[in-house]
């Protein structure tokens, strides 16, 4: 379910824990628009299942698909300033 409730809102999400992405995920259905910076390494949500065909792929994981879904990204190395680099919409 989508609205537009909080459409005049943006999140910066910061974090890799369930709940930091499940929120996230939260504000965007109800219309905030949300970036969701990453480290480097990529969120651990990544190496969660399920895959299709019960392949890991860091690419396809169901998990990362779910919680991220209508999401900004944007990738940042807080060691390097000049790495950071804008990803397409999750």
């Amino acid at each position: 379910m989508t609205t537009d409730a909080l459409s005049d809102l943006s999140v910066l999400e910061c974090g890799t824990r369930l709940s930091v992405a499940m929120a996230g995920k939260l504000l965007s259905d109800l219309g905030a628009r949300v970036t969701k910076v990453e480290p480097v390494e990529g969120d651990p949500a990544r190496q969660t299942g399920p895959f299709p065909g019960d392949v890991p792929n860091r690419e396809h994981s169901g998990l990362y698909a779910y919680l991220n879904r209508g999401k900004q990204g944007i990738t940042l190395d807080l060691e390097d300033r000049k790495s950071t680099r804008l990803n397409s919409s999750h």
